[in-house]
């Protein structure tokens, strides 16, 4: 088909030729060389023996040219030719695309890949500097309870700031005062204390410390005044009488349930009553729901009962 196509385009290339034309003349340009040729070259007018034959090749090429057969092969060659061309540029603009779209994908997997890395070394520095943190802090408490075991003496500190977590007191050795920090956590807007109650300033707790080196030195919370005592069971019975779920107490009733919570379980009974309705986000070891259970205890119940009993009589 290829080859037929190929002497098509010739045959029609040597009829320009023959008019003196190139292939790509117009109908109105074919007409004048036509008018041109076969006045030169008519029998009647030029008396070469070789002008009848010249005219006639003349006449042929005019005829197929201006003949539909002959503009069609033209143009249906044309429209092959642009057909291919027209192919060749989509093919060309499709392989562009490809190596563009190969490229993103490539430059997406670098960036993606170069992501995973910072974050991987991000998360490597983290995760070992919380390590190297927590060692350190780990280490530092361990040291500073040996060295508070290494020659233990006694005395009882005052706690003079309990706003923060880390609440400061103060002792005395041998007439010479010492102040230092202890890290506790907060619940809500109280600083709370190892025994489970809030912690206020003026409280007195026993200090242990170094005999040697007082500086080194801890409070010990399960040891306190009998004045921290009452001031922890007045702290419960304002809370608890303000709550419309203890309207059944009266005060008197109260205050004995109070007392013997804290007889049977000391702070850690008052702390449980006295955080009835903390969330459990804001305190995890006393809380509502702990109060929950715990006033479904056989202590709970007989406690209450027996001081309702006696502020009956």
């Amino acid at each position: 088909m290829f080859v037929l196509l190929y002497h098509k385009l010739n045959n029609l290339a040597s009829y320009y030729q023959v008019l003196g034309l190139p292939d790509s003349a117009t109908v109105l340009e074919v007409k004048r060389a036509y008018r041109s040729l076969a006045r030169k070259y008519h029998p009647d007018v030029n008396p070469d023996t070789d002008a009848n034959e010249k005219f006639q090749r003349i006449e042929e090429a005019y005829r197929m040219i201006m003949s539909g057969k002959g503009r069609a092969t033209r143009w249906n060659a044309y429209a092959e030719a642009k057909k291919r061309q027209e192919e060749k540029k989509r093919a060309a603009q499709q392989e562009r695309i490809r190596r563009a779209r190969a490229f993103a994908q490539k430059l997406k997997e670098q960036r993606e890949q170069s992501y995973l890395e910072t974050l991987r070394r991000g998360t490597t520095w983290l995760l070992t500097s919380i390590v190297i943190l927590f060692t350190f802090y780990t280490f530092d408490k361990f040291y500073q309870l040996f060295k508070v075991n290494e020659n233990p003496s006694y005395a009882w500190g005052v706690i003079t700031n309990a706003k923060t977590r880390n609440a400061t007191f103060e002792f005395y050795v041998n007439g010479v005062k010492m102040e230092n920090t202890i890290y506790l956590r907060k619940s809500f807007t109280e600083v709370v204390t190892p025994n489970g109650m809030p912690l206020e300033e003026g409280h007195e707790f026993r200090v242990k410390y170094n005999a040697d080196f007082p500086d080194y030195s801890t409070l010990d919370f399960t040891q306190y005044t009998p004045e921290v005592a009452q001031r922890y069971m007045e702290m419960v019975f304002a809370k608890m009488r303000q709550a419309p779920k203890f309207k059944d107490f009266s005060e008197e009733a109260l205050v004995c349930f109070i007392v013997e919570i804290y007889r049977e379980m000391g702070s850690v009974g008052l702390a449980k009553l006295y955080f009835f309705n903390e969330p459990l986000v804001e305190n995890w070891r006393y809380n509502g729901l702990k109060f929950a259970m715990f006033k479904k205890s056989e202590l709970y119940k007989r406690s209450k009962q027996s001081c309702l009993d006696k502020s009956v009589e």
